[in-house]
């Protein structure tokens, strides 16, 4: 119950009531209604006023606005005129008062960090006392939103949310409590990310509990939608997205700087792109040279390619990108030379329960239709395109020579790649070694990403897809140790200081330090607050690696890298990242990451 709702005689809260007018807390108006407060008892909880009229005892007992350990960190203004008593003087008042559940006592107020439906869990605490952030000893919480995806069967337990419990449990271990003396703990309220009502989930966390930043865990078109709504409060915070930016997203908070995200727009991938289009021509010439007899001299004729991509912003971005930059038959994709060679195909996905793909299966069904697909979307592709596409290969006689599959970043974590049942039918198993993609390539250094991924599987056993989750606990890292560097300048800060407190972790030259404990086993949690609290710039690496942001966009400076599929009868599937990497010599080729690596399939020597 949120404070809003808890008098069952009123339409509002009891200040703005009377502040509104809206409706009132006074009954029978008539003069000498009373003499004493028990004259007043027939109406409930009402005393009788200095005026001899009985009034709602709440509104009688005029004076202190209420004391409050409340949260967040932005301030929260009184009202003038007559003042209400406070429901409240600490979050335990209000978590007492409410069986336990997350409250804090805003303003003399208690008000529920949870919204029904829309926003229903808070990391609040630990295991044992979850509401322990609340109410320990010190200063006020400073409070937080996160967007994860919140499922019935898992409410609680999804990736995202695991990840950033662990990164929060081990930031206020780490720190004693949280940032500042006294420690400030800092709480993470969690809302709904799949099919959000943003206008309520944006209005409960900005206007109702202040937040200064969230961790905004959605896909493009909803993060737009969110910024939005932010803007519109007139209030700032600080918007931190674990996923990619787009060309849309950086034009919006452009000249801002209240949103940044921790990959860079996916045209950032394109150079691994170039090399892997030549690997991926070349491998097709081959096979389609066993194909038509010219074997071993590889096929000379024109390949023809499609791409297919979503009306998402970041796929749009890549193709719109891409065609001009790859090449085939000797020419950009884009270019004269290749008007009969090059497709195009968009598939709506946007707001699509079930995205028709008829025309992209017909196009590219047919036998010699495409050698190359390149898919720049999402599940429509996996799910409904390539299987389609195959099915009419074998239909036609195909199998077994193509086509070739370049997938996007976003099909590299579709659950039907590590799926056995995936490529049983004869006409899909074929598919593993005609497929290839491009994702964000994971840092190379990566003792950083280890000792994260042994403890988060540590603290939370046999769950499974808590790997590749590095861009949602680096993106915790930051937005905690930006909100310590805006507390340390004011008590009541709003997002534009914490944003400015981001520009502070991601300067080369400034202290070295990294996310997480130290791996040295010194206090790296100390070091970086002290750093921040004397005013200087730190060097924060991630388990991501080095933080290569641009100052002016918020976006990660990006490099792509090639994934592919290892699967054997013997064994589950399995995606196998950063396979190839782009040269450090020249970013022009491709090359395994390490002597005697292979990649899943002879790509550069195509069996017979």
């Amino acid at each position: 119950m949120t404070a809003s709702s808890r008098f069952s005689l009123a339409c509002l809260s009891p200040a703005l009531a009377l502040s509104l007018l809206g409706c009132s807390f006074f009954k029978d108006l008539n003069a000498d209604q009373c003499e004493a407060d028990s004259d007043c008892k027939r109406f409930g909880a009402y005393v009788c006023s200095s005026d001899k009229v009985c009034v709602a005892s709440e509104v009688a007992m005029a004076g202190s606005g209420g004391t409050s350990d409340g949260g967040s960190g932005g301030s929260t203004a009184g009202s003038g005129g007559m003042t209400v008593a406070p429901e409240c003087e600490s979050n335990a008042d209000c978590i007492d008062a409410n069986s336990g559940a997350p409250y804090i006592c805003q303003s003399g107020a208690c008000v529920s960090l949870t919204l029904p439906g829309q926003c229903p869990f808070a990391i609040a605490g630990t295991d044992s006392d979850p509401t322990a952030y609340l109410t320990q000893p010190g200063g006020k919480p400073i409070i937080i939103g996160a967007y994860v995806p919140i499922t019935v069967s898992g409410p609680k337990t999804h990736p995202y949310t695991l990840t950033y419990k662990f990164a929060l449990e081990e930031f206020m271990s780490g720190t004693l409590g949280g940032p500042g003396s006294p420690h400030r703990p800092i709480v993470m309220v969690l809302c709904q990310s799949l099919q959000p009502d943003l206008n309520a989930s944006v209005n409960h966390l900005v206007n109702t509990l202040n937040v200064p930043g969230i961790l905004a865990t959605l896909p493009s078109t909803d993060l737009a939608a969110a910024y939005d709504l932010v803007t519109a409060t007139k209030h700032k915070v600080f918007l931190l997205g674990p996923f990619e930016a787009d060309n849309g997203l950086i034009i919006q908070d452009e000249g801002v700087g209240l949103m940044w995200h921790m990959l860079g727009p996916t045209s950032d991938l394109i150079p691994a792109y170039v090399p892997l289009m030549g690997k991926a021509e070349a491998y097709m010439r081959h096979i389609l040279g066993i194909e038509k007899g010219t074997d071993p001299t590889p096929y000379a004729g024109p390949l023809k390619v499609a791409v297919v991509n979503s009306d998402l912003s970041w796929s749009k971005d890549l193709a719109a990108g891409l065609p001009a930059k790859v090449k085939v038959n000797g020419y950009a994709l884009s270019a004269p030379e290749n008007a009969a060679s090059y497709q195009r195909f968009q598939v709506a996905v946007k707001d699509v329960e079930a995205p028709d793909v008829s025309a992209v299966v017909m196009k590219l069904g047919p036998r010699g239709s495409a050698d190359i697909i390149v898919s720049l979307g999402g599940p429509e592709f996996m799910n409904a395109i390539l299987p389609a596409i195959q099915a009419k290969r074998k239909a036609d006689g195909e199998l077994g020579y193509g086509p070739f599959y370049i997938l996007s970043p976003n099909n590299a974590f579709d659950s039907t790649l590590t799926m056995a049942s995936y490529y049983m039918p004869d006409y899909m198993s074929t598919s593993v070694t005609f497929t290839a993609g491009v994702n964000y390539a994971s840092v190379q250094n990566d003792a950083i990403y280890k000792s994260y991924l042994a403890a988060i599987q540590a603290r939370f056993p046999n769950v499974t897809g808590l790997e590749s989750r590095e861009n949602l606990y680096d993106a915790a890292y930051y937005m905690f140790y930006s909100l310590a560097a805006a507390s340390f300048g004011s008590a009541d800060f709003d997002g534009a200081k914490v944003a400015d407190g981001m520009t502070h972790l991601v300067k080369p030259g400034g202290v070295p330090a990294n996310v997480g404990p130290a791996l040295d086993g010194t206090d790296m949690f100390t070091k970086v607050l002290i750093a921040l609290k004397q005013g200087s710039d730190v060097d924060l690496v991630g388990a991501m690696g080095p933080p290569t942001f641009n100052l002016s966009t918020g976006a990660r400076q990006s490099e792509g890298s090639v994934w592919c599929v290892n699967y054997k009868a013997s064994q589950a599937p399995s995606v196998k990242f950063d396979a190839m990497r782009l040269s450090s010599t020249d970013m022009s080729m491709l090359e395994l990451p390490a002597t005697g690596d292979k990649f899943c399939f002879p790509i550069d020597a195509p069996f017979k």
